[in-house]
């Protein structure tokens, strides 16, 4: 089974780079970022082998980590070294948060976003998904359709008790620039928005049946 990458941090150097560098720059963080945890270190090695050669002679320095061990390396030219000068700069990482448009124009189809439930929430959801026979993310998708310009009835949806629980899902791009659009709108949370729409679309949900063979 692969190494699925923990946490990786990338010091592109930022300061150091031109407007049309940062460019180049935005779009690969956006494509590294989509599904964070989709990654191996043999993959964003390669990922980022494409990135510096976009580059030319920029260096870029990683920081990244698995179940059992912790990788330090630089990728430039296409070709990656061990780093063994602790050359990595948190200034030099992309600084800003990567928007819908970001993940648009790196070609991003869908991005795996973390959301808070509160415990009981959370749990009745994967209930759902279990009925349904159907995915977490399905039922969050589904019930973003289901629950959009529906106003939670008082006292309905699923229990909203317990402990902040934090469970990534993924959402269509589409989908992630209307939650996020949301969330700024109205200052809230995109948890929050989430939250509300699983709420409003809880009785729909409980009426879908399991897909039949």
């Amino acid at each position: 089974m692969p190494a699925y990458l923990q946490h990786f941090e990338i010091d592109w150097s930022w300061s150091e780079l031109t407007e049309a560098e940062r460019a180049i720059v935005r779009r690969h963080e956006a494509r590294a970022q989509a599904d964070p945890g989709s990654h191996t270190l043999e993959t964003l090695k390669e990922a980022l082998a494409v990135a510096s050669n976009d580059l030319g002679d920029r260096q870029i320095c990683v920081r990244a980590e698995d179940d059992g061990d912790v990788y330090d390396f630089i990728v430039q030219h296409g070709q990656c070294t061990d780093d063994e000068d602790d050359e990595f700069d948190e200034e030099g990482k992309f600084p800003d948060s990567l928007t819908a448009h970001d993940y648009r124009s790196a070609g991003v189809e869908q991005v795996f976003v973390g959301l808070y439930w509160p415990g009981e929430m959370l749990a009745a959801i994967k209930a759902q998904a279990v009925r349904l026979d159907r995915s977490l993310s399905w039922v969050v998708q589904r019930a973003w359709k289901l629950g959009q310009g529906v106003a939670p009835v008082a006292g309905g949806g699923p229990p909203r008790d317990g402990a902040k629980q934090k469970q990534s899902v993924y959402l269509p791009i589409d989908l992630y620039a209307d939650l996020t659009d949301i969330a700024q709108r109205e200052d809230r949370s995109m948890s929050f928005v989430a939250q509300r729409v699983i709420a409003a679309a809880w009785p729909a949900l409980l009426a879908l049946t399991p897909p039949t063979d």
